[in-house]
């Protein structure tokens, strides 16, 4: 993608890691972000250091209710273009295709 202006991001998983790292660059782009992760305090840590437009959203990815709450109240503050997630824990693929659906949730 060329053109970045414009753009909204939904970064889920942005207050550590890979997540914040990829918010830093995409905020450098002039495209707009919306920062989701369990952790407030990291998330405004972040948004006050970034030099493009951000919203603070605080989801917990293994809660169904977090996600819709947080599903309802970006989706009232703007219209995203792109979600990337950067959550959860690696397990082997063998034992990744066993899990349960209700597994899955905690991953």
């Amino acid at each position: 993608m060329r053109d970045w202006q414009g753009k909204r991001y939904w970064i889920v998983g942005a207050s550590t890691g890979l997540g914040r790292e990829v918010a830093k660059e995409i905020s450098k782009t002039g495209a707009e972000v919306i920062l989701s992760a369990r952790n407030e305090e990291a998330l405004n840590d972040l948004a006050s250091g970034l030099p493009g437009r951000s919203i603070v959203q605080p989801m917990d990815v293994s809660s169904a209710e977090s996600v819709a709450a947080a599903a309802k109240n970006v989706g009232q503050v703007m219209v995203w273009s792109i979600l990337l997630a950067y959550t959860g824990r690696l397990e082997p693929p063998s034992l990744m295709a066993k899990k349960s659906p209700q597994c899955w949730m905690s991953i």
